[in-house]
């Protein structure tokens, strides 16, 4: 296997001090750092391969070492706005991409993953080798994103949309797997950590729409925080809401270059939303 190879080559040379991807056990797939050529073996990379693995770049045990990294579309989006947020280095960070066709979790049967349906980049942003051959978007059917997934929550009427929402986030059991498993919810010290939003006893409404907030203009629709949700609540279509707006009124997209500003907090002398 060529992911295989190549980890071994990185390791082997100590070009790089750890590759994060992933291993097959018992059936499952999950998370794997290869620190030595040996364990380079086994790597695997399949439609199983569903974990956005650039959130384990942000471990302090890693501060000082390079590391290769397994980067589909989604993920080298991730990747892309650690690096433009500087919280990763690119030197520090030797990407492997991988063009997917779509994944799927082992926990909940074999279709793709909602997230799947409306990625408009199966192909790696950035990546210092490709495994293989990048997907044609227009073969592939790959459409312009028109955010028809969350029309219907948005014909809702305020009250009817309030009403969904409380369904839904009644469910939360304030677990923080949502938090813990996002690439750009990076704050050492997190703002829902207080205790008022920390104990079930909380504003619920405040715990998810703070997060949704803190995380417009960088969530890059990996779907990891819906695919962690032990309550099936659909986060994914709320922060497809908030990108929307940010498209809409910004043209901006995160995760794409890591030249462009920051919509939130960069000013524009010229512009006329200042007035």
């Amino acid at each position: 296997m060529k992911l295989r190879d190549v980890a071994k080559s990185l390791l082997a040379e100590k070009k790089v001090d750890v590759v994060i991807g992933y291993e097959e056990r018992l059936g499952v797939v999950s998370p794997f750092f290869a620190e030595t050529p040996e364990d380079a073996g086994k790597l695997v990379f399949n439609d199983r391969c569903v974990n956005n693995l650039t959130v384990y770049l942000l471990d302090p045990e890693l501060k000082g070492k390079k590391a290769g990294i397994v980067v589909k579309g989604c993920d080298s989006r991730a990747l892309i706005e650690l690096i433009k947020q500087n919280q990763v280095k690119r030197d520090d960070v030797y990407a492997i991409g991988v063009c997917c066709s779509g994944v799927k979790d082992d926990k909940k049967g074999s279709r793709l993953l909602y997230k799947c349906g409306i990625c408009r980049y199966p192909n790696p942003l950035v990546y210092d080798v490709l495994l293989n051959d990048k997907i044609d978007i227009k073969a592939a059917k790959v459409v312009e994103d028109d955010y028809s997934d969350i029309s219907e929550i948005e014909k809702m009427s305020y009250s009817g949309r309030r009403e969904f929402w409380k369904k839904e986030f009644d469910k939360c059991v304030k677990c923080f797997a949502c938090r813990n498993v996002c690439p750009v919810c990076y704050c050492k010290n997190c703002v829902l950590e207080d205790e008022s939003m920390v104990s079930k006893s909380g504003d619920v409404w405040m715990f998810h729409l703070t997060r949704a907030f803190h995380v417009t203009g960088r969530c890059v629709s990996c779907g990891e925080c819906e695919r962690v949700c032990p309550a099936g609540i659909p986060l994914t279509k709320l922060y497809r809401k908030l990108e929307k707006e940010i498209k809409n009124k910004f043209n901006y997209e995160s995760g794409i270059n890591a030249g462009d500003s920051l919509p939130l907090t960069t000013i524009n002398p010229g512009s006329k939303e200042k007035e």
